[in-house]
């Protein structure tokens, strides 16, 4: 029951609104989502505190971005592709079909979100890392 209405908000998501709304009750209730929100030390200041919004790592089913590209670890790539199926297949036992999409949709998705994160090593430099904003 509450799988389902977290995969009915889901597929319920039309707008940029919508989709801040449901993350951020996944944020309040402690779900893991596509973004990790975490106070850190100011990268040039730290005298200040800051909330770092990241969502490279967060979201992800494998480890991290370079699993899905580095080509010693198609290994685990493929057990990855196995083990969402295997999982979906558990998952439609108490849900309906009609919230689950592809397995290989998913994973496609999971890839272009690892594409855009910088490698593990690239995450190391502060000065690559350091992008503040107001809100």
């Amino acid at each position: 029951e509450v799988l389902s209405s977290q995969l009915a908000a889901v597929q319920n998501i039309k707008s940029k609104e919508d989709l801040v709304q449901v993350i951020s009750h996944w944020i309040k209730c402690g779900i893991p989502g596509p973004l990790s929100l975490s106070p850190h030390p100011d990268l040039k200041n730290s005298d200040f505190m800051v909330l770092t919004i990241d969502r490279c790592g967060s979201g992800l089913g494998l480890q991290d971005r370079d699993v899905y590209f580095d080509e010693g670890m198609k290994d685990k790539r493929e057990a990855y592709k196995e083990y969402l199926l295997t999982l979906t297949n558990h998952i439609k036992t108490q849900v309906s079909a009609d919230y689950l999409g592809n397995t290989e949709d998913v994973y496609r998705l999971e890839e272009s979100l690892a594409e855009s994160c910088l490698p593990k090593v690239d995450r190391r430099e502060p000065y690559k890392v350091y992008n503040p904003h107001s809100v």
